[in-house]
């Protein structure tokens, strides 16, 4: 008896200082979660392609910024409805750049492989230069980076053999913008629903669409 009793004891010593670490570093995760979910690489010099994932209309504006001044020569893919905002908000710049209309998807992991399909060449783009596409950026929110960002690690796995370039460029604007994914209390913004919401689908998707055994059609549902 005697025995067992010290060996409970020194269990429950072993488990208080892992309990403590744990807890520690579960309540950083917690205040962190509005700056981690923000992945905004530096922009490169070069860009061959810009890839804007459908959605909030800044994505698309971004994007239409930087190719008015650093990348001209790139192309831009992105989906119907934000190649028509490109030529109504911005007709000279849409003047001056190629577009090439996408394929409709209906999550971010579909856009990706979208974007995999058109690397390879199945559907061919309507552009090419001497060196081909090398660097390509992928244009999104900023609360969308992280999620991108893996996703993009497993569906283009394949493909970084072939010397593409991934840069994963935040458009951040002033309700969603760099200070405020900084401030520690993000679950008092007004954004707090959105940085639960995407912390629930890298979640899901880590635990449910990995899954060879689940259903495709609703795995899309949830990631809509």
């Amino acid at each position: 008896m005697a025995k067992n009793r010290s060996s409970r004891k020194k269990i429950i010593l072993a488990l208080i200082p892992a309990t403590i670490m744990a807890t520690g570093l579960g309540i950083y995760f917690f205040i962190n979660l509005g700056r981690w979910l923000v992945v905004n690489d530096p922009l490169p010099q070069k860009a061959d392609l810009l890839f804007v994932f459908s959605g909030d209309g800044s994505r698309v504006d971004h994007a239409a910024q930087l190719m008015s001044g650093q990348y001209p020569d790139a192309l831009l893919v992105c989906a119907a409805h934000d190649a028509v905002r490109i030529r109504r908000k911005y007709p000279e710049i849409a003047q001056k750049i190629t577009i090439h209309v996408a394929d409709s998807s209906d999550s971010t992991i579909e856009e990706l492989r979208l974007l995999r399909r058109e690397l390879r060449g199945d559907f061919g783009f309507d552009y090419h230069n001497d060196n081909g596409i090398k660097d390509i950026l992928l244009v999104s929110s900023p609360w969308h980076m992280r999620r991108i960002s893996i996703m993009n690690s497993i569906v283009m796995r394949g493909e970084k053999s072939r010397r593409y370039n991934f840069h994963h460029i935040a458009a951040f604007t002033d309700a969603f913008s760099e200070e405020k994914l900084n401030e520690s209390r993000w679950w008092t913004q007004s954004w707090a629903n959105i940085v639960r919401m995407e912390v629930k689908k890298i979640g899901f998707y880590f635990f449910v669409v990995l899954n060879p055994f689940l259903d495709e059609r609703s795995i899309k549902e949830e990631l809509r």
